[in-house]
């Protein structure tokens, strides 16, 4: 910060620029103030003449709300100095960011990202939606539980259009406030990626903190895609007890029957081999309602 002296120079002439300078700098409420209220000397005010002036010339600025952060007066070492403390707003915008960084979603409308817990869900309960009901206590039980290490997750299954994501998606957004990472993907996107990197992203995806496979069961389904991207991925969470939601259109015995089917026949085991893992790391609720995408 400059010097008064640099501000001013050093001429003579100045003399009556740098009293007036002065005058206005230890007039101002704040700093005389903060002199009296750290009963400043003459000399300690003198030393840091060139650091009030700079709160003065902050403070204007922060008041014309071109700044955002605040400043403020500060004695270090017995010496005045100027600390800069961020505002409210812009805290909560960067709180705001850091939560949102926590949940990463594939193949899903970011909107989702807004949707809220308290505010979009709670008005259903209110409502006596008893379609929903089941599924909303379920949830709202494991986002109380706050620690989501080994707690039981869920396979919402129900018809197009009914808030399976939706509800999803508020939850990892309530949970995100508590600290948790979370990845939500649009499973049939997920895996028909172009240049899609089988190995790198499903060891990305397993090792999730809290995981939700979305739309299971709506992708086209190979035996390669369920034996070396699916069946790997809820190996791994079922050997580390890792939370892992699923919303799907099929019912856990219809999922079954959907993973068997594939262009080069029927492979029951196989299926049965994923879904053991699914029931292990999930329980089934079914959601019911109108298709809310339309109307």
């Amino acid at each position: 910060m400059e010097s008064i002296s640099d501000i001013l120079g050093s001429r003579p002439s100045n003399d009556i620029e740098l009293a007036r300078l002065k005058t206005k700098i230890l007039m101002n409420y704040d700093v005389a103030d903060f002199i009296l209220k750290n009963q400043l000397s003459d000399e300690q005010v003198a030393n840091g003449l060139s650091k009030l002036n700079e709160y003065v010339k902050e403070i204007e600025k922060f008041s014309e709300s071109k700044s955002n952060y605040m400043p403020v007066l500060v004695v270090s070492d017995g010496l005045i100095d100027v600390s800069y403390r961020e505002t409210d707003i812009l805290m909560k915008r960067r709180q705001q960011r850091d939560i949102s960084q926590r949940v990463s979603m594939v193949g899903l409308p970011q909107t989702l990202k807004n949707a809220s817990w308290q505010r979009d869900v709670y008005d259903q309960i209110a409502n006596r939606d008893k379609g929903r009901m089941q599924a909303i206590r379920a949830i709202h039980e494991f986002i109380l539980k706050g620690n989501v290490e080994h707690a039981k997750a869920i396979y919402l299954y129900g018809d197009f259009g009914v808030g399976k994501s939706f509800l999803l998606a508020a939850m990892v957004n309530a949970l995100a406030e508590q600290g948790v990472h979370s990845q939500m993907l649009h499973y049939p996107t997920f895996i028909s990626q172009p240049n899609f990197a089988a190995a790198e992203q499903v060891d990305e995806i397993k090792i999730s903190e809290l995981l939700v496979i979305d739309d299971i069961g709506g992708e086209i389904n190979t035996a390669w895609s369920r034996d070396n991207i699916l069946q790997v991925i809820l190996q791994y969470r079922m050997d580390n007890v890792l939370p892992t939601f699923f919303t799907s259109n099929y019912s856990l015995k219809d999922l079954e029957e959907r993973l068997a089917q594939t262009s080069q026949g029927i492979d029951s085991w196989a299926a049965k081999r994923v879904m053991e893992r699914v029931k292990f790391l999930t329980q089934e609720i079914h959601l019911e309602g109108e298709n809310r995408r339309h109307g």
